[in-house]
């Protein structure tokens, strides 16, 4: 995770906190730098990038070779929030008008602007969608 510092993100006055969840909360500036670090050590076949906003960045979206998108019912995702631990407490009501809305807003978007994204439901089975994934990229490999 590469956090911006809070004097460069949004702060919403209604939920007394920042917004998080919009690229310009990410320093993709300095995610970029490392992930030309990963690639040009020449020790990774495969490198995963991993987060809703990546195809935000248009030089970012251009480099990666497979797109996936996997989405959630809202309460799968409000579910699987509460239990993850991070550095900051949501406040109430940020689920409902930060992280549920932006990513609404974010799927949506990629769903008009691109042709080269697999959507995955993301609870089917773990086993099934890293199967998936899998062959998938074996797809690389054989063209």
């Amino acid at each position: 995770y590469y956090p911006k510092d809070k004097d460069h993100l949004q702060y919403i006055d209604e939920l007394q906190s920042f917004n998080f969840d919009v690229i310009s909360a990410i320093n993709m500036n300095e995610m970029k730098v490392e992930l030309d670090r990963l690639i040009n050590s020449n020790q990774y076949e495969y490198i995963f990038l991993d987060g809703f906003l990546l195809y935000e960045d248009e030089l970012l979206y251009r480099r990666l070779d497979r797109k996936y998108f996997l989405y959630l019912t809202k309460e799968e995702c409000l579910r699987r929030r509460m239990s993850r631990s991070y550095n900051s407490i949501d406040t109430p009501n940020y689920f409902e008008k930060c992280v549920w809305i932006e990513f609404l807003n974010y799927k949506q978007k990629c769903e008009k602007t691109y042709t080269d994204i697999v959507f995955i439901d993301g609870t089917r089975p773990i086993n099934d969608i890293f199967e998936f994934v899998n062959n998938d990229i074996k797809q690389i490999e054989i063209n």
